[in-house]
């Protein structure tokens, strides 16, 4: 299996909603929405850093949303 950096590896539709958690040590972001195959998924992307974290923000941002 491939390794998961970007919500978008997992899921090809998105949420009206996303959360991220702040940790000690870092930040996860977690969201939920359609994978390639139309079936409910959720994805969890851990990061260390806050450039990370904005970086997945973005990449969040694009994927088209599940209406």
């Amino acid at each position: 299996m491939a390794k998961i950096t970007k919500i978008s590896d997992k899921l090809n539709k998105i949420g009206e909603t996303f959360i991220i958690s702040m940790y000690d040590n870092g930040f996860m972001i977690e969201a939920t929405g359609r994978d390639s195959e139309d079936e409910w998924s959720t994805a969890k992307i851990l990061c260390s850093t806050e450039d990370d974290l904005v970086d997945l923000i973005r990449d969040t941002l694009t994927i088209k949303r599940d209406s």
